[in-house]
């Protein structure tokens, strides 16, 4: 439902994917939905692999610990103001 109302509200997100196996009707969901200007984050290798076929063309990166921190102290241009969502089950 989130990717829905991104979409319909024309923001800019990024996807996290922590599982490595999914079922293909979720495969196809993100397929259909994802924008290809969304930049996706995977924790392994190897879910990068499983998910290539769905995002093909979004700029992809491997982060194993699942977070990512930006110490930005000494640049004055970047614009800190942004907001995060979340969904967890």
């Amino acid at each position: 439902m989130n990717l829905f109302a991104l979409n319909y509200l024309k923001k800019n997100y990024i996807i996290t994917i922590h599982d490595t196996y999914t079922n293909f009707i979720f495969k196809f969901f993100l397929k259909c939905l994802v924008k290809k200007d969304a930049k996706i984050i995977f924790v392994s290798e190897r879910s990068k692999r499983f998910y290539d076929d769905v995002f093909i063309g979004n700029k992809k990166i491997v982060i194993p610990t699942g977070s990512y921190t930006i110490n930005n102290k000494n640049n004055k241009n970047i614009n800190s103001s942004f907001k995060i969502g979340t969904i967890c089950n």
